[in-house]
């Protein structure tokens, strides 16, 4: 996971960053094997601290904001919180569309053995064919009582 964070209008604090990287990286890793890149702005505009998450992986991307007028710490917290709730429901939805994907492939394989059976069903076997053909013709035969019959002309 790739984890950036940005501080505007305030001086850059390691311990901000290392605590945002621990509490918002546990929650995102819950979530997916697949690289993410999360990206933290960390924003003071008077007494209001602001933080805003943007989290953004294969086919999606969450983002998640919250003001806080008391500390950053507890907009942290706050912001983990949300991006959990929000990570838990883009889970979700990716899973039901590929539940119904993976149905729809099934359905689509199963049409598709089926119509490969048509398929070897209505070829013709040469060797088949002949045997019939000397088979229909020991039957002419016998009916007719003679030994041998004669063949048609195909035309």
């Amino acid at each position: 996971m790739e984890f950036r964070a940005y501080f505007k209008h305030m001086d850059s604090s390691l311990p901000l960053y290392a605590y945002a990287e621990k509490k918002l990286g546990e929650r995102i890793g819950k979530y997916s094997l697949d690289p993410l890149v999360a990206h933290v702005t960390f924003d003071v505009d008077g007494d209001h601290h602001r933080a805003q998450c943007q989290v953004s992986g294969t086919g999606f991307s969450v983002t998640v904001e919250h003001a806080d007028p008391e500390n950053m710490y507890s907009c942290i917290d706050i912001l983990a919180d949300k991006l959990d709730r929000r990570l838990r429901r883009q889970k979700e939805k990716l899973r039901s569309h590929k539940v119904r994907r993976i149905a729809e492939l099934d359905l689509y394989r199963a049409a598709r053995v089926e119509q490969e059976a048509l398929e070897m069903s209505d070829s013709v076997d040469a060797a088949a064919v002949i045997r019939f053909e000397q088979a229909r013709l020991k039957m002419l035969a016998r009916r007719s009582g003679s030994g041998t019959v004669e063949r048609p002309l195909h035309s």
